[in-house]
């Protein structure tokens, strides 16, 4: 299941999420779409005496996971893949024997519905970790967990924040979820989530008890600037340090 990236410019090699499942011969059937490598077929357990696989999997660099798509019509080790004219042409390879399919499929320029939040939520804010999505907003303390690998599987409630609040703004690092601020209980709140323990943290407060607020992470750094203090709008910034919990 192991996935490296190899960087030329520094001649490095780096780590990144591994496979939903471990696989192999898929080679010509791996390739880019919009930034993003789709993988599509290949064996699973035993090599070329493996079972088949149908799995069509996408990569986002940007967010570092794996989402699953829709399947092939059937499993296939070794099928030949690419996208062309904005087509998906999927041929051959090995079922359980030699094959002589071929297959087009038109990717969706459109929005599908996954399965409904557990919890209605509004003014949300989220964050992905390890390929899973997690969201909290207004109207309720839960922390709402979607695994983004199983698009067809229902989210679950993860324990509640400290604070319910709303309006916040969130950042992930270090493999947790910041959420900063908030209108309400949250304001001038940092609450940490932990996604490996399933418990919250608080952090040091922020200078001014600000919701609706914007923030960016940027070398290691959170700055969360402006928002609504009391029944005003404010220009402050503030820069935070996840690693000191400090700002």
């Amino acid at each position: 299941a192991q996935v490296d990236v190899y960087d030329p410019a520094s001649n490095t090699w780096s780590r990144a999420a591994d496979l939903p499942t471990p696989k192999s011969h898929f080679p010509a059937s791996t390739f880019v779409v919009d930034g993003r490598i789709m993988l599509i077929g290949g064996a699973i357990d035993g090599g070329s005496n493996g079972w088949a696989s149908d799995d069509v999997l996408l990569y986002d660099p940007a967010a570092n996971g794996w989402l699953q798509l829709p399947p092939i019509p059937a499993y296939r080790k070794t099928p030949v893949a690419a996208l062309i004219d904005g087509k998906l042409v999927v041929a051959t390879g090995g079922g359980y024997g030699p094959t002589d399919t071929t297959w087009i499929a038109t990717l969706p320029d459109s929005w599908e519905l996954a399965p409904a939040l557990p919890a209605a939520i509004g003014e949300v804010a989220g964050g992905i970790i390890d390929n899973r999505l997690y969201l909290v907003g207004e109207g309720s303390g839960d922390t709402l967990g979607y695994d983004l690998a199983r698009i067809t599987a229902p989210g679950s409630l993860l324990a509640p924040r400290p604070y319910n609040g709303n309006h916040h703004t969130a950042e992930v690092y270090g493999g947790k979820l910041y959420l900063f601020g908030g209108l309400n209980s949250g304001a001038g709140k940092v609450q940490i989530y932990d996604p490996a323990t399933n418990t919250w943290a608080l952090g040091a407060d922020l200078p001014f008890a600000a919701g609706s607020s914007s923030s960016a992470l940027i070398g290691g750094q959170v700055y969360v600037a402006g928002g609504i203090v009391g029944a005003s709008t404010t220009n402050r910034l503030a820069r935070y340090s996840p690693t000191t919990n400090t700002w």
